[in-house]
């Protein structure tokens, strides 16, 4: 396919239906993994791998802002700006340095079963993703949407593909995780294979070197707060819940209940957040052409979606214990826990709307600032000595309500009303 016909505002039907598939195909294969593995594994050595899953996801959640900026970044490239490939390599490089060398930290304790292979497994994760999503995000930045929706449905079929073939030879639970990061290690091949993905590697910024780090160092630092709430939020969970918050319950009680809340959060979360995150680049770039207002840009998302998590709610409640209690029996939460996980995902989609607009304005502060809020608030509900379920609930509505309420705020000020699609850059510190 040519250059010609893939570049250009619009995007053509045929990437729309590339997107669709591979935005619903992640959602729909993320529940058959999920599901595979809970039927092959035991009860805590699927908690361990639904806590290495939201590790990895996690990870790919901080390092997806380099995928954001990356978009932004070469939707209008300068002569003299980094090429992708170089601020991608550079940014890998120090991943896997800072996971190699605390590894013994994290290890251990969120993965003590397979602490090898799960760490080994991370850390190369945290070297060739950025490679990864750079490819990605600059793909959307020249608008080969066609390509970019291709790449992303050919990581969701590998995953797939590698993991019922771990599962159907029985190679146990760090068998599951090295496959679980199989289409992303598969498709750091893809530049040699594709000549427009070796074009969106080489193609240039529109800042140097120096502050193209620096943007991608904010943006990740905000996706942080995103992967702490969205895709690392079922490892955030084993990380800082207090013991207290499980009950008197025995150790596989207690594996039992963990493993359900977390496998509850996944559940809900993927009809809305998958789909959402596979369009977050069509999202951004669309709204760096948009000379309306934030209403006018938001308004229509934002009623989809709310529709579509009331919607889901309503058949969570009577639906989720069963649908839950297929993945094993063990697994038993009530429908009102599943019904405002399900409902909540509504308030995450929307702060990712909102959050995606910020970015898009080059408003690297607010973006920062509305996901560091609802961060600190999840956090600091997860700590309070109350039942998981309650803690978990009113983590995942409270905080991201507020976070949407400062972007929202900040957002349709007077003078930020009408949206600005090319202002001065922010003077980051």
């Amino acid at each position: 396919m040519t250059d010609s016909a893939e570049q250009h505002d619009g995007v053509s039907r045929r990437a729309q239906i590339m997107l669709l598939l591979a935005s619903v195909g992640g959602a729909v294969s993320n529940f058959g993994i999920l599901f595979v593995s809970a039927k092959v594994l035991d009860v805590q050595e699927n908690t361990e791998f639904l806590v290495f899953w939201s590790l990895m996801f996690g990870l790919f959640g901080v390092q997806s802002g380099l995928q954001n900026e990356a978009t932004r970044a070469t939707t209008n490239p300068s002569p003299r700006g980094a090429r992708a490939l170089v601020t991608g390599t550079i940014i890998g490089t120090v991943s896997l340095a800072v996971l190699a060398a605390t590894a013994v930290l994290w290890a251990p304790r969120m993965l003590p079963l397979s602490p090898l292979p799960g760490a080994a497994t991370v850390c190369l994760l945290g070297m060739l993703y950025p490679l990864y999503v750079t490819m990605v995000g600059a793909l959307g930045g020249s608008r080969r949407w066609e390509t970019y929706g291709l790449t992303l449905l050919t990581e969701v079929g590998v995953r797939v593909a590698l993991v019922l073939a771990i599962a159907a030879l029985g190679l146990g639970l760090a068998g599951f995780e090295i496959a679980s990061a199989g289409g992303i290690l598969a498709l750091v091949l893809l530049p040699a294979l594709s000549p427009a993905a070796r074009r969106a590697l080489a193609r240039r910024a529109d800042v140097p070197v120096g502050r193209a780090l620096r943007n991608a160092g904010w943006a990740m630092t905000s996706t942080t707060c995103t992967a702490l709430l969205v895709t690392g939020y079922s490892a955030l969970v084993a990380a800082v819940a207090p013991n207290a918050s499980l009950g008197d319950r025995g150790p596989a009680a207690a594996a039992a209940l963990m493993g359900a809340c977390m496998l509850a959060v996944s559940l809900t979360r993927a009809p809305l957040m998958m789909p959402l995150t596979a369009f977050v680049g069509v999202a951004i770039s669309a709204f760096t052409k948009h000379t309306g207002t934030v209403r006018e840009a938001v308004g229509r998302p934002f009623l989809m979606l709310g529709a579509l998590g009331l919607v889901g709610a309503c058949a969570a409640w009577p639906i989720g214990p069963w649908a839950l209690r297929l993945f094993k029996p063990e697994y038993d939460l009530p429908g009102w826990y599943l019904a405002s996980l399900t409902a909540s995902s509504t308030l995450m989609a929307w702060l990712t709307i909102l959050g995606a607009l910020a970015l898009a304005t080059n408003r690297h502060r607010l973006y920062l600032g509305g996901w560091c809020l609802a961060s600190a608030v999840a956090i600091g509900c997860l700590v309070l000595p109350l039942p998981l379920l309650v803690t978990t609930t009113l983590s995942l509505s409270l905080g991201p309500a507020l976070g949407c309420l400062l972007f929202w705020t900040a957002l349709t000020r007077p003078r930020a009303h009408a949206l600005d699609t090319d202002p001065a850059p922010e003077v980051l510190p």
